[in-house]
């Protein structure tokens, strides 16, 4: 029974420690999109363009380096690092992972080091 429930717990971990990377990593883009929504809120009904929202959250940046740094470090960055990560999750969690990565691996080196003819590789199980 205590095999059972370990197993079973594995995969909730997982998807919790999944969940709990998103939201750290993605905690500026939220911010941004709080401050986004404040703004639209707090201007005036006739400012109907896009640039006039831009240049409205603009103002709470010293710089314009800072505004672009900080919407690159939003999207970008949070999303680049999320995907880094996730793989690695899945490679500590996952046993099926593991060994499939390893699998893989192990192929690849021995095509590798065969420097065989990549038509040979098609007729070749690995």
């Amino acid at each position: 029974v205590s095999t059972q429930s370990t197993g079973q717990n594995s995969p909730i971990k997982t998807v919790i420690l999944l969940t709990f990377i998103y939201i750290v990593v993605n905690i500026p883009n939220f911010v941004y999109q709080i401050m986004l929504i404040r703004m639209v809120l707090s201007i005036d009904p006739g400012y109907n363009s896009i640039d006039s929202i831009s240049d409205h959250i603009k103002q709470y940046f010293d710089t314009e380096f800072e505004y672009y740094y900080f919407w690159l470090l939003t999207y970008t960055l949070s999303t680049c690092l999320n995907s880094a990560l996730n793989p690695l999750v899945y490679f500590y969690h996952i046993k099926t992972f593991r060994q499939f990565s390893r699998q893989v691996l192990m192929s690849s080196t021995v095509i590798r080091n065969k420097r065989s003819n990549p038509v040979n590789m098609i007729n070749t199980k690995l």
